[in-house]
This record gives structure tokens, sequence and C-alpha cells, in this order.
């Protein structure tokens, strides 16, 4: 065989091996910062979760922070798409200014309110849960650079499936990041 060919045969193998192989999840719990770090973890029902995920599956992790005409809008939100199914930790505001050192009170979703939400997918099965006016939360902005574009805090929430009722506890969050 030609030294080709065998490197051919070699890269082939390698990267059939490589694709088998299942990426295994670490589950490293970020430390509170304020530098723009792109970091975000929370508990779900007392479980750690970060964001993750596999190639081509699109952003884990983004904050936004702008104006549609005279209404501000934030939303920071996070994706763990490390397998088939997947969840999100989300939890933003519609035509609220946003300032450092500020506490936000999660409750529905609408204008004027900040909520928070949790996804789950199982076998293509959608199930969202989302605050409420009876379960709430809250997200708290240590840090809020509008020059540097870093928006940083802490969160915590309890969130409803309305279809079910079964309740999801968000606690320990904390997120870091550049929007």
């Amino acid at each position: 065989m030609h030294t080709a060919t065998k490197l051919t045969l070699l890269c082939l193998c390698s990267l059939t091996l490589l694709m088998s192989l299942k990426c295994k999840k670490e589950y490293v719990f970020p430390e509170e910062t304020q530098a723009g770090l792109n970091t975000f973890g929370c508990k779900v029902d007392g479980k750690i979760w970060v964001p993750g995920g596999r190639p081509f599956r699109g952003p884990e992790l983004s904050a936004a922070y702008g104006n549609v005409g005279s209404r501000h809008y934030f939303g920071v939100h996070a994706t763990d798409n490390s397998s088939y199914d997947f969840t999100v930790v989300q939890f933003g505001g519609d035509s609220i200014e946003v300032a450092e050192n500020t506490v936000y009170p999660l409750a529905k979703p609408g204008k004027g309110n900040f909520y928070g939400e949790y996804v789950e997918t199982t076998d293509n099965f959608y199930r969202p849960f989302q605050t409420n006016s009876i379960s709430r939360g809250e997200v708290r902005v240590t840090k809020f650079d509008l020059l540097n574009k870093i928006v940083a805090g802490t969160f915590w929430f309890t969130a409803v499936d309305t279809t079910t009722g079964k309740k999801v506890e968000i606690t320990e969050g904390r997120f870091d990041m550049k929007f």
C-alpha cells in the first residue's frame, strides 16, 4: 500500500473512532465573577446544571439587551444540548431598564415583567416550565456595564409546567456574560 493510502485509512479510522465515542459532560460549577467571562450555571432540582453542546448545534449561551422602539428588552439564555434531548434555562424581561445592583422579581411572562423558564425535551416532546404569579423567583444584577457590554449576577426561581402542575426548582444560579 502506498503511504498516502495508509495515511488516509488511518485518518478515516481515527475519525470513525472519535465520532463513535460519547463525550462525557463535565459539570464544573462556575464561580461568581463579573468580567464578561461567558459563564453560567445553576442547580436544577439540586443537581448542577451548566450549558453544554455538540458541534453544529447552535449557541449554548447568549445574553441580549437592547431597544425595540421605546421598549427595552433583556434576556439570558443557556442550553445544554450535549445529548439528543436538551434542556434550557433562561430568564428575561420586556419593557424594563436594567441597572447594576438591582433585584428583579421573576413572575409571569408579559410586558413590564421579568420571568424565568426551564425547558426540557425528551423524544421531541417540548415541555416548558415557567414562573407565574405564584411560582416566582428573582434575578440580582450585580454588574451591568453598557460600555463593555457585560452583565453578571445571580438568580433562582421555581417554575411550573401548566399542563401537569409539575414544578422544577432552579437554585444557586449565576451568570457572567457579554451581550
